[in-house]
């Protein structure tokens, strides 16, 4: 099949599951155009098109003059100016691909520009909704627009699945599940050398990954005599308040933030790490994780993982079998989860865990269901 991709950014470092999903696609021999209006450490083409919506008097009259009147929307203008001058960038490009179907990453943005190329060129379009791009728009008339105008509205977890049948049951049975995955190598689990007694931990440094409550989980597990060490890989907003905690708590001694790594860099210390642990909690802004791709690549490589029961997470951290989930972050919980999670690597069989998760999460799988599903609209 020949699919065009669209999404804000590619390659993005936080965004690995594209990549592995477009390369699993291109393994299975399927042609794969990817359409981005924006790139990593580049100027900003997206920031630069919401500082033209929101400057005044003459600015705001450009701004309107670039809606195009085929749009088919009720967004408001400032969105419409973005989403008419994203159709003028990317339209040409997408025709000359000439695909049988579009897909978009996001029920923001892209899916909205995906809607619009596929008006355009008479193709079915499908999306893969993830966590924040949906769950902050649930029951609203924007979202609805958004899920009636695709072929497929692609759902990662079963726990997001309910939600979005529940909250637009107008479009309940366009909702498929695929799973978010990433690439790793089977050497990779197969040499995983695991550290004693060593955490890892990979997110955004943000409030909805739940840092903070890991640091005091971690104080009260090494107040009752353990001795654990704490790898930090990812940057952010939090990290001045998360490196300040540190001190705070007396813990710079067994906290080491190592920021952004590449791709390799990551799997390499999670492949080392005791077990992988991401107390994933909602955002007081309602920001909130799906099931995180983080997660999905530990127990692929065969490291349990100690997280919480937020959203999609127990889909894919069994309890006792190949981690934990916690549904309290208090510092005593955790620390009893990180006592746990520790013994529990010990008696770990990383290789059959790594399978299981090989089958259900991994992208070849996930890549087949994306096929199967786009061929089913084509027929």
């Amino acid at each position: 099949m020949r699919v065009a991709y669209i999404v804000r950014t590619f390659p993005k470092l936080s965004e690995t599951f594209i990549r592995s999903e477009v390369s699993a696609l291109r393994m299975l021999g399927h042609e794969v155009e990817v359409v981005s209006w924006d790139a990593e450490g580049s100027p900003r083409l997206y920031s630069l098109l919401r500082l033209l919506a929101s400057l005044r008097l003459r600015s705001i009259l450009a701004a309107i003059a670039l809606i195009d009147p085929r749009l088919r929307t009720a967004f408001p203008w400032r969105r419409r100016a973005q989403l008419a001058l994203l159709v003028s960038l990317t339209l040409a490009r997408v025709r000359k691909f000439d695909p049988e179907v579009i897909h978009a990453h996001f029920a923001s943005m892209p899916a909205e520009l995906a809607v619009e190329l596929g008006r355009r060129l008479g193709i079915p379009v499908t999306a893969t909704f993830h966590a924040t791009d949906y769950i902050r728009r649930l029951g609203s008339d924007e979202l609805e627009e958004v899920a009636s105008a695709l072929s497929r509205v692609v759902m990662v977890s079963n726990v997001a699945l309910s939600q979005m049948k529940d909250a637009h049951p107008a479009v309940a049975n366009r909702c498929v599940l695929v799973r978010a995955s990433s690439s790793i190598s089977a050497e990779a689990v197969l040499d995983r050398k695991a550290s004693r007694n060593r955490l890892v931990t990979v997110a955004r440094l943000v409030e909805k990954k739940g840092h903070a409550f890991l640091l005091h989980g971690l104080r009260a597990h090494l107040d009752g005599g353990a001795d654990v060490e704490l790898r930090i890989i990812g940057d952010g907003p939090e990290r001045e308040r998360l490196e300040g905690l540190v001190v705070q708590l007396d813990l710079a001694r067994n906290v080491t933030f190592l920021g952004e790594l590449g791709h390799s860099e990551t799997i390499a210390e999670v492949a080392q790490a005791t077990a992988f642990a991401l107390i994933c909690v909602p955002a007081r802004d309602g920001d909130l994780d799906g099931l995180p791709v983080s997660i999905v690549e530990s127990l692929r490589l065969g490291v349990p993982v100690l997280s919480t029961d937020v959203s999609g997470i127990p889909e894919a951290v069994l309890d006792g079998v190949n981690g934990l989930t916690l549904t309290s972050v208090d510092p005593l919980s955790i620390a009893d989860g990180i006592e746990k999670i520790v013994s529990l690597a010990q008696v770990f069989d990383k290789v059959a865990g790594a399978s299981r998760a090989e089958i259900e999460f991994g992208p070849i799988s996930q890549a087949e269901k994306l096929v199967t599903m786009w061929r089913s609209i084509r027929e």
